[in-house]
């Protein structure tokens, strides 16, 4: 409880401890560490000097840290373990971070939750999870609210907007305007051509070739039964069943 230690202290203080000089232990609770620590310190500790292990809870570490920094923690300095929840990384980093990270240069590993990686992300080899924005070649998938702006390799899903070709599939609100090979799920705008079944709520301006399931505007020829409230305004080609208040304007055989 609000304990000032201005020398060298060895094992760890608990709530609102100030201490000046070198600690080796952690400290718990609004921690402000002026000099060198080496192990982790939590909740809101400010680290000026090098750390070597995990700090959590909005920590400021403006050296280098060797671990990995959980819960909007400041790194500007190179850091090699992953850090979570809102980290500001503006060096190289090479593992994954998590949280709504901004890595303004090259990074090796998946971020997750809203990352902003405007560099080489030499690439990012592998999948960033949640609202990620990948300016440079992605080769994995990235997942939840993905803006990809160049060639993108495998699955992308949840409002992935990918602006250039696109080979597999899409889940969750995805915006594709470019050729897209695979099925695409919820609520998904594909302006080109498209292979496979979409499904809840899709809108399909080209050719689709595969059946598409509730309430699914087909504007081009389609191939397949729609099922549950289908408007099919070109030619329908099979002997198969609409159900649930289908328009079709033309034939139906």
């Amino acid at each position: 409880d609000n304990c000032n230690n201005t020398a060298s202290d060895n094992y760890g203080r608990r709530d609102n401890c100030n201490n000046t000089v070198s600690d080796n232990y952690d400290r718990r609770d609004n921690c402000n560490s002026t000099a060198s620590d080496s192990y982790g310190r939590r909740d809101n500790c400010d680290n000026t000097a090098s750390d070597s292990y995990g700090r959590r809870d909005n920590c400021n570490n403006t050296a280098s840290d060797s671990y990995g920094r959980r819960d909007n923690c400041n790194n500007t300095a190179s850091d090699n373990y992953g850090r979570r929840d809102n980290c500001d990384n503006t060096a190289s980093d090479n593992y994954d971070r998590r949280d709504n990270c901004n890595i303004t240069t090259s990074d090796r590993y998946g971020r997750r939750d809203n990352c902003n990686n405007t560099a080489s992300d030499t690439s990012d080899n592998y999948g960033r999870r949640d609202n990620c924005n990948n300016t440079v070649s992605d080769n994995y998938d990235r997942r939840d609210n993905c803006n990809i702006t160049t060639s993108d390799r495998y699955g992308r899903r949840d409002n992935c907007n990918n602006t250039a070709s696109d080979n597999y599939d899409r889940r969750d609100n995805c915006n594709n305007t470019a050729s897209d090979s695979y099925g695409r799920r919820n609520n998904c705008n594909n302006t080109g051509s498209d292979n496979y079944d979409r499904r809840d709520n899709c809108n399909n301006t080209a050719s689709d070739s595969y059946g598409r399931r509730d309430n699914c505007n087909n504007t081009a020829s389609d191939s397949y039964g729609k099922r549950n409230n289908c408007n099919n305004t070109n030619s329908d080609s099979y002997v198969y069943h609409r159900r649930d208040n289908c328009d079709n304007t033309i034939r139906n055989r």
